[in-house]
């Protein structure tokens, strides 16, 4: 299968909205630790973010949640946003690229609602603070 300009910029843009994700999902945890008094490290697990999503009231499906975030190496043709990212940062194969491009708008669609879960929750607060 051919691997062209194309297809790097989709898979500079799916790589770029999972960092997203991911940036978004950490500041959430940091919040929940922050408002239960801990000073611990903010650790990317799936349970962590389940449990910031759930007492910051995101109005946000675990499923999606379980969608992008499942750790470890996941199957091939199967993996989630993370596993692919994580894939083919680390070992940069080209059928971790061409599976991005065919999940694109499948991934794409679910790491947008959860982005835009979180915005939306985080604007109404502060519209309700001030």
């Amino acid at each position: 299968t051919t691997y062209d300009l194309t297809h790097h910029r989709g898979v500079a843009a799916y790589v770029a909205m999972y960092i997203n994700c991911e940036v978004a999902a950490q500041a959430l945890i940091k919040q929940h630790k922050k408002q239960r008094g801990k000073k611990v490290p903010v650790r990317l697990y799936l349970p962590n973010i389940l449990k910031a999503v759930t007492a910051l009231k995101i109005p946000i499906s675990q499923s999606v949640i379980f969608e992008i975030f499942p750790g470890g190496e996941g199957l091939r043709h199967h993996k989630s946003p993370r596993q692919l990212r994580n894939a083919y940062v680390h070992r940069k194969h080209p059928m971790d690229a061409l599976e991005m491009l065919k999940h694109y708008d499948a991934h794409t669609k679910v790491m947008t609602a959860f982005l835009t879960s979180i915005k939306q929750t985080m604007v109404s607060s502060k519209k309700s603070q001030g």
